[in-house]
């Protein structure tokens, strides 16, 4: 197994410092604390590896790559068959381009877009990895932070009675320099994928205690805390990044489309890493007061709380600079492919994206324009609670707590009403059928409310425990619960609303479509080439934007001859839940536990917990229906039928699902067929659960000694990860299966956060020498062997599943969520291969390449023959002839840890030692050194499943990367020294 000094990590460099003072300002009455903390951090990236075009394809030059490309303004049709031109011209030499031979492969220069050769000066001069066409780029950058932070107490004793207390903190997490993070594109700018940022936390809170009587206190606490967050398009910079710069024209005027370097994707197999930024200029502000009061009052044997709290929860976000975002552009094979047939379908293996991208043809293309009213929103919740608790003492070793919280949650509102969504049961203007765009609050489309979803009155958290002493040295606790959390659509979590399909009406997100199969959907390109070919504007000639704010109902009806600007916009619409976007995530915890004590220092506890989990919102569409998803009994007709253009004459049901209907059947069969896509934004349907047994060991400070053994072994069983559809399953539909499956029953299964098994030791001693201790008659001891502590914490953890998930190639059944892979028929055994994770990687690997952080990608740790693809598979259920049936089918792996994968375990060992030093007599002044090492074995953790992970696992099928280790999980060994002063 490589070692961690095989790989090279480039240095680092972090200084923390600060101070603390303290003490009384009015003798008794008033006292002051205070601090400041800086950090610096400065580092270089870790050397990436990725494809750029070389010097021959920056010149139209593909001769030495096996696609062959061809000419997107040659396609004509023959006998009810496309076809296309090969693209030929003059090659590329080192004298420069098109000096050489005329070569197959080659794009003539007078056909090569102006705005594209702008757009790719930048990668002249740059160093070369290799000469060949893909990996030939390696690249790092220098990135770094400037925090600070700042913690402020006052304390006020009114009487002794009264007592009140203010605390200010604030703190700044200032980048310098591109994140250093991020993997997209590691290229020079403006090609580089990065934002600056400079977030900034404040803090207040107030705190008045008044002690009533001897019985009766009351406890008041009023806090607020805010966290701003910007963060910048760094090519904003440079005027000479502006698309408008390079020729694009027809964009909005100001903002980040016109000003900023635009995102440039590609999509075709070895082609460039994305260029342009991130997409930044955006701020997000978030404020929270939060008031709370407790009344607790011992009476007898009970020992009871009274309070409430009230919360004021605003999200406050700035779009975009100036009200646009980047420009994107994305580029496929697509427009250079060879086609054939009569829907002119590309052919496998041939067409490059950059080549489509050096022609200026757009496969797709996008920005977002918000309205001036609506470039800023503010999400609004004002959640409170009221509840009463007691501890009664029913006899001197049985106590019992017993308490009721009511939580209410009311669901998101817009301050202003700045958003739209799905209304469901509401006539479509444009088609007639049910589903059409509504505006919160009146008006001509409102709907007459701030919001659709509904509150929820009844979240009632009753609590319950009780504690038995079984004689001095055993005690018994048992512990039921039921307890409410922000999230979904109530006070916000991990779904942000509004969120950008809610925006739809006060922002335009034109997105040009093709105008025929292969078709790119219009050229970049400024030249005098020809009529095709030559267009500067943005969506082609003739195409026009409607600035926001447009305040109809109408607004992204697409599918339909009835649709017209600026009403046809293929953009996805939001569907607000009534029911679950006003339900609060809902836990269900228990637990049983013996604690005993072992020795008068050393206390056992040995626990059951468990933890259900209810209304959480996936990652996935788990609802077929309110996601807009194809119901998977209609892939019985066949891929020939599912691919036709709708007619009542092949729709099951004989009709169209309105009369303009204009696509093909497998969109008319959708729930919503006039638009091209819904989001269940709050689809609170997620279930989890936990079972665990824990093992706690404590021995508290004895002898210089105190240590902590946690032991943890549990199952984490959930379905809020990814779906492969939201409907139920029919038989036969799911590969190799005759089983039908209820609505996400399939899906449910281990989490990815499932961790079987954790270990964690915690240990402090003070070495027995010096003062009190060995040697404390002689100062040569007490000098050098008194006053040091050596403490540690070990980690130990298994690996997390792996979710393996189908290649895009792999799945061609339309309508699917997530396309999974078929466990291959007649495999057994283990799905690993080649050892231990990372076994046999080296510095040098078996690649041949010198690059460190790239040689694992020599070996597949994954057995790719364990896995297969459903597209030869046919659906039993269906009647259509050829090979129309074949592909029609569902994967059928389990969602996570198919044939019991997981990444790798981990153990992590982290060490510090101590010294305090006396600087002045009676131990008034001391300084305090402090030497940390952390990882300090120095041991590789080989890639990992968790999405925080450095290092990640190869997990598609039917790529060469499955089962890949693209890097290391964790630091290497570092060391960190601290000193500070205490007087």
């Amino acid at each position: 197994v490589a070692k961690q000094n095989e790989f090279y990590k480039p240095p680092e460099h972090m200084n923390e410092y600060g101070m603390t003072i303290g003490g009384p300002i009015w003798k008794n009455k008033i006292f002051v604390f205070g601090n400041y903390m800086g950090f610096r951090f400065s580092a270089l990236t870790a050397p990436q590896t990725e494809t750029i075009p070389t010097q021959a394809e920056l010149c139209g030059d593909f001769s030495a790559l096996p696609n062959p490309i061809y000419d997107p303004t040659t396609q004509t049709e023959t006998g009810g068959s496309y076809s296309r031109t090969q693209f030929s011209g003059p090659s590329w030499t080192p004298s420069g381009c098109g000096t050489g031979p005329v070569t197959a492969n080659v794009i003539p220069q007078a056909e090569l877009s102006p705005i594209a050769k702008y757009l790719q000066q930048y990668w002249a001069g740059v160093d070369y990895l290799t000469s060949g066409p893909t990996n030939n780029y390696q690249g790092s950058y220098n990135y770094g932070l400037n925090n600070w932070s700042t913690t402020n107490r006052l304390d006020v004793d009114l009487s002794q009675r009264h007592k009140m207390s203010v605390i200010l903190a604030a703190g700044r997490q200032g980048l310098i320099g591109p994140a250093g993070s991020q993997t997209t594109q590691v290229g020079p700018l403006p090609y580089l994928y990065s934002k600056t940022y400079a977030p900034v936390t404040r803090v207040a809170v107030f705190q008045d205690t008044f002690l009533i009587n001897s019985n009766l206190v009351n406890q008041f606490n009023y806090g607020i805390g805010q966290y701003h967050a910007p963060d910048n398009n760094i090519t904003l910079l440079n005027k000479a990044f502006a698309a408008t710069a390079a020729g694009i024209t027809n964009l909005p005027s100001t903002g980040q489309a016109p000003n900023s370097f635009p995102i440039v994707k590609f999509s075709g197999t070895d082609d460039p890493a994305q260029w342009g930024p991130n997409t930044g200029q955006y701020v997000q502000s978030t404020n929270t007061d939060s008031l709370k009061d407790n009344v607790q009052w011992v009476h007898g044997k009970h020992s009871l709380t009274f309070g409430g709290q009230f919360e004021w929860l605003e999200f406050n976000d700035l779009y975009a600079y100036q009200g646009s975002t980047p420009l994107t552009l994305s580029f496929a094979v697509t427009e250079t492919a060879q086609v054939s047939g009569g829907s002119a379908a590309p052919t496998k293996n041939t067409g490059l994206a950059y080549a489509s991208y050096l022609l200026g043809a757009v496969d797709s293309s996008s920005y977002t324009e918000y309205a001036p009213i609506a470039q800023e929103t503010g999400s609004r919740y004002h959640p409170f609670a009221v509840y009463a608790n007691d501890d009664w003492k029913l006899t001197p070793r049985l106590t019992v707590n017993a308490g009721l919280r009511w939580d209410v949650m009311p669901p998101f509102r817009e301050v202003e009403n700045r958003f739209s969504f799905l209304n469901a049961t509401m006539a479509n203007p444009v088609t007639g059928n049910n589903g059409a765009l509504q505006f919160a609050g009146s008006g001509t489309d409102g709907c007459n409310c701030r919001t659709p979803m509904n509150t929820y009155y009844k979240d009632w958290g009753p609590r319950l425990g009780a504690a038995y002493a079984l004689g001095d040295k055993t005690v018994i606790r048992a512990a039921y619960g039921i307890y409410y959390a922000h999230g979904g659509g109530t006070s916000g979590g991990a779904t942000t609303l509004p969120a950008s399909g809610m925006e739809l009406g006060f922002s335009a997100v034109p997105n040009p479509p093709s105008p025929g199969d292969s078709l790119p959907a219009f050229y970049l390109n400024n030249s005098n080439y020809n009529s095709t070919l030559s267009n500067t504007n943005f969506g082609g000639a003739g195409y026009s934007v409607t600035a926001p704010p447009i305040y109809n109902s109408a607004y992204a009806t697409y599918y339909s001859t009835a649709a017209v600007a600026p009403y046809k916009i293929s953009s996805t619409v939001s569907y607000l839940d009534p029911k679950y976007g006003g339900r609060t995530p809902t836990f269900e915890g228990w637990s049983f536990g013996l604690q005993r004590l072992l020795t008068k220092d050393i206390t056992a506890t040995v626990s059951y917990v468990g933890n259900q989990g209810h209304f959480l919102v996936p990652s996935g569409v788990a609802r077929g229906y309110w996601g807009n998803q194809l119901d998977p009994m209609y892939l019985a007709l066949g891929s020939s039928v599912l691919g036709a253009t709708a007619t009542a004459a092949n729709m099951p049901n004989g009709a169209l699902p309105y009369s303009t209907f204009n696509n093909k059947v497998d969109q008319a069969l959708l729930t919503f067929p006039q638009y091209s896509g819904v989001t269940d934004q709050v689809a609170a349907v997620g279930n989890a659960n936990y079972n665990a047994l824990q093992l706690s060991m404590v021995e508290r400070l004895s002898h210089g000694l105190t240590f902590m053994l946690n032991y943890t072994y549990s199952k984490t069983i959930d379905d809020i990860g990814t779906f492969r559809t939201g409907y139920a399953i029919p038989a036969g539909v799911l590969a190799n299966s005759t089983k039908a499956w209820p609505i996400d029953r399939i899906d449910r299964s281990r989490s990815v956060q499932d961790q079987p098994q954790n270990l964690v030791a915690t240990s402090t001693y003070d070495l027995p020498f010096g003062k009190g201790h060995w040697g404390d008659g002689n100062a040569i001891v007490r000098a050098l062997a008194g006053g040091w502590r050596v403490s540690d914490i070990v980690s130990v953890f298994s690996g997390d599943p792996l979710a393996i998930v189908g290649g895009s190639s792999t799945c061609t059944a339309p309508g699917q969520g997530t396309c999974m892979p078929v466990y291959t028929p007649g495999y057994t055994g283990s799905a690993r291969q080649n050892g231990g994770w990372g076994h046999g990687a080296t510095r040098n690997g078996n690649s041949g390449t010198v690059n460190p952080m790239t040689e694992l990608s020599a070996m597949q740790y994954i057995n790719p023959a364990a896995f297969s693809n459903a597209t030869s598979l046919s659906n039993p259920n269906c009647t259509a002839s050829g090979t129309a049936c074949e592909g029609m089918v569902i994967g059928n792996t389990a969602r996570t840890a198919p044939y019991g994968l997981r990444g790798p375990g981990n153990y992590n060992i982290d060490g510090d030692l101590r010294r305090t030093f006396d600087l002045w007599k009676n131990e008034r002044v001391k300084f305090i050194f402090e030497a940390s090492v952390f990882n300090a074995v120095n041991h590789v953790w080989f890639g990992s499943a968790s999405s925080t992970a450095d290092g990640s696992i190869g997990s598609t099928t039917g790529s060469s990367s499955l089962g890949v280790i693209t890097g290391q999980a964790n630091s290497p060994r570092q060391w960190q020294f601290a000193g500070h002063f205490t007087f």
